[in-house]
């Protein structure tokens, strides 16, 4: 669950990969990864008092990955810029102390920083398979060994993003309050919200194209 709140942490990590690279390299950039991710070190959810201090820091260190992204022009990375992208926005908004969402984060993230979620995984694992389908959960077995799938990640992401999101919100409410597990989904929803309008859309539709060709397989038996 943490890996999929701490975007920022992920990006930074990715984004570090790629400036260490012998081509497009920049130090600088490099630097800004390392910062950003130290930002969330000690705990994936800072204190309300943290997170005011460290504002200015998350905008300009995301920025700085950005701008290194424009830069280095390599298509690789493209996609990575819909992320922060995404994030950007979300931080502006939850670094507006009078916005809705600082203010649910107020409320909500002494406990959020307390739960023990890491022990309620399974718990998480269970609401989310009791809300896929047979052919998609054998698909996240089948994906959990790669040395035997070859599935699409992202195209199965997309299946399963909502379900689990879903129940990180149910299973947030029930540790902590009615509000806590809104507050979450609403960060996870927005900070993927451009890579999943572009990627999750093609793969859908892709799905059902898929569909749409097996059903008609099948009648011409």
């Amino acid at each position: 669950m943490e890996k999929s709140i701490i975007l920022l942490v992920v990006i930074s990590l990715l984004s570090s990969g790629y400036a260490g690279l012998d081509y497009c390299f920049n130090g600088h950039q490099q630097q800004c990864a390392e910062d950003l991710a130290a930002i969330f070190e000690d705990n994936p959810f800072p204190t309300d008092e943290v997170l005011t201090n460290s504002c200015s820091d998350l905008l300009s260190n995301v920025q700085c990955i950005d701008d290194y992204i424009s830069t280095c022009r390599e298509e690789i990375l493209n996609e990575y810029r819909l992320y922060t992208t995404s994030v950007k926005a979300l931080l502006q908004d939850i670094c507006n102390t009078d916005s809705a969402l600082r203010i649910a984060y107020q409320q909500h993230v002494t406990c959020i920083r307390n739960a023990n979620f890491s022990a309620v995984e399974d718990e998480i694992e269970e609401c989310a398979e009791a809300l896929l389908d047979e052919e998609t959960l054998e698909r996240v077995e089948n994906f959990a060994d790669k040395a035997n799938s070859e599935d699409n990640v992202v195209e199965l992401s997309c299946l399963v993003f909502e379900p689990v999101v879903n129940c990180i919100k149910q299973v947030a409410d029930k540790y902590c309050s009615d509000g806590a597990g809104q507050l979450l989904k609403d960060i996870i929803e927005r900070g993927t919200a451009i890579p999943r309008a572009k990627f999750c859309r093609n793969a859908i539709e892709t799905l059902l194209d898929n569909v749409a060709e097996e059903i008609l397989r099948r009648r011409k038996k």
